[in-house]
């Protein structure tokens, strides 16, 4: 390789390190929930791949901490340069939390243990059953509110499952996707477990951000510009794609 060949491959790669070093970041906090977030490298889970190129498409590169959903709900709220890339709206958010253009929808739904299953047609015929959440979830606000059974709170959807399992409670609510995927990754079988129809609602995911982050604006921008663009380069398809055509459910964690 002549001297010439070498200077310019090496001016390309320091101009291409310079440009990646100078690209703006965006700052991501968030718990483990498959498929959603998932916390491997080659399948980091669909919300994030969809944050990533979406922000990608308007110079920003994304960096994601896994922490507890408690901490990292907390740690929003507080207005710490960080966005939230999967969170349910509500109206009690409102106040303190800004929200993207909705990017996926999710559907939320009542699940039992197979051999007793709960008949669902409205929240009365849930009367004195006992329901497992997730603490500071964003759930329905008519499942919040309803007086006809009692919810039992939990701090993430693998103490609800296991609670239905053992009969401590009669149902928890989630995702049904989420469920499945949170089941296999923890060896608890799918097949024990009944999801009722119909859902509790079809629950839009959004980017959040907190109201006093001095870049909220920005940041809520930029996904929405980006989100438009990957939708119409075929990048957004592809990632559903990937993860709903036959996926392994069970991954091994991020080192």
């Amino acid at each position: 390789m002549s001297l010439f060949t070498r200077f310019l491959f090496s001016g390309v790669w320091i101009f291409a390190t310079c440009n990646a070093l100078a690209s703006p970041v965006v700052h991501a906090v968030q718990d483990v929930w498959p498929p959603y977030i998932i916390d491997t490298s080659d399948y980091p889970g669909i919300s994030v791949e969809i944050a990533q190129r979406a922000y990608a498409s308007q110079g920003y590169q994304l960096e994601m901490d896994i922490r507890p959903w408690s901490r990292a709900f907390k740690e929003i709220q507080h207005g710490r340069d960080q966005i939230v890339i999967a969170a349910w709206y509500s109206a009690s958010r409102e106040p303190q939390l800004r929200f993207s253009n909705p990017y996926l929808y999710t559907e939320i739904s009542l699940i039992s243990r197979k051999d007793h299953p709960v008949p669902f047609g409205n929240f009365e015929e849930l009367k004195g059953k006992t329901v497992g959440i997730v603490e500071h979830y964003a759930y329905d606000d008519d499942f919040m509110t309803s007086k006809w059974f009692q919810r039992v709170p939990a701090s993430d959807l693998i103490t609800n499952i296991r609670k239905v399992l053992v009969g401590r409670v009669d149902l928890f609510i989630e995702d049904a996707r989420v469920a499945r995927w949170t089941m296999v990754e923890n060896s608890i079988s799918p097949e024990e477990f009944t999801y009722i129809h119909p859902p509790v609602s079809i629950s839009p995911l959004y980017v959040m951000v907190a109201r006093d982050n001095p870049k909220a604006q920005v940041y809520l921008e930029a996904f929405n510009r980006g989100l438009e663009a990957i939708k119409a380069n075929g990048e957004y398809d592809a990632i559903l794609h990937k993860y709903d055509s036959g996926l392994p459910l069970v991954k091994k964690p991020a080192q």
